[in-house]
């Protein structure tokens, strides 16, 4: 005689699931039971959130590598609803925020505002990137807290916020080419920094260490996409960490990869909807550059 194992709680599932080591264990488990697809689809945020705090939790503050895989891992699979990545986003951010290296999520910024553009949500993609764009609530900056004047003011000048933004603002003007909307001051920013983004050399991003190249052909290659970040004073190199108070902009390569989602025990795969994005980081790369410091930060020094 066979015997149906008993069936848990929906608190209960979604506790265990709430568990699970990281992003991927989450996806195969909802992938393969009834009842882990059922609680996920009830608890999903909560169940993200646990997770992705859990993975902040046991990460050095500069070895955040694990930590940007889970959030691309997010945003490439469609097992997740859209808004529910943007959910994880915004936690993301505030605790980027608190390690002043938020702008290393732009390029899952605009990653997610490209897959909302795939669900034809191209009006929530233009308000998620006018929000990061514009700095509104939870996407605020640290480079604005500090008073005009101090010494931590004057180190912020190197974290330029229109080439922090370039990816996003590229991404934003050309939805608005869409919608045919005015695109203001946006196309002249651009022109004005591309160049000088694209010059930049470049460092390799992995699991769970940080290393970097002055060459910027290294991790370079044809289909390298102008989407990335600037921060500043910092990378990793194995077990040693040190410190460069040169600028970096992580960027993305561009690679073919349909992740669509479907359940092995559903008997339509229509039920759910299916979503073909670009992998937005195989090989994530960041770039350092010397900037002209302020006079008064050199005095201070």
């Amino acid at each position: 005689m066979t015997v149906n194992p008993p069936r848990l709680p929906p608190d209960i599932v979604s506790m265990i699931l709430e568990n699970l080591p990281d992003f991927a264990a989450l996806f195969s488990a909802v992938q393969t039971c009834r009842n882990f697809y059922s609680a996920f689809q009830n608890y999903s945020r909560q169940i993200l959130k646990a997770i992705f705090l859990n993975q902040c939790r046991s990460v050095e503050k500069y070895s955040w590598g694990k930590v940007f895989r889970e959030l691309v891992f997010i945003v490439c699979k469609d097992f997740v609803a859209r808004d529910a990545a943007r959910f994880i986003l915004e936690t993301a951010w505030e605790w980027f925020l608190q390690m002043e290296q938020e702008e290393v999520l732009i390029p899952i910024a605009v990653g997610l505002a490209h897959s909302y553009v795939l669900n034809e949500r191209i009006d929530d993609a233009i308000d998620l990137l006018e929000n990061i764009c514009g700095g509104a609530c939870p996407f605020r900056w640290s480079m604005s807290i500090h008073s005009k004047g101090t010494w931590r003011h004057y180190k912020e000048v190197q974290r330029r916020k229109d080439m922090t933004l370039y990816p996003a603002l590229h991404r934003l003007a050309n939805l608005y080419a869409e919608k045919g909307c005015d695109n203001g001051s946006i196309p002249r920013i651009l022109h004005s920094r591309r160049l000088e983004y694209e010059e930049l050399p470049t460092v390799l991003i992995e699991e769970t260490r940080i290393t970097y190249s002055t060459d910027s052909k290294t991790f370079s290659s044809e289909d390298t996409l102008v989407d990335g970040i600037i921060g500043y004073e910092y990378y990793r190199a194995g077990k040693q960490s040190r410190w460069s108070d040169f600028p970096l902009v992580v960027r993305a390569c561009q690679l073919p990869h349909p992740v669509a989602f479907g359940a092995t025990f559903l008997e339509s795969k229509t039920r759910l909807e299916l979503l073909t994005m670009r992998r937005l980081c195989s090989a994530p790369q960041i770039g350092f550059a010397r900037p002209r410091r302020h006079p008064e930060y050199d005095k201070r020094m």
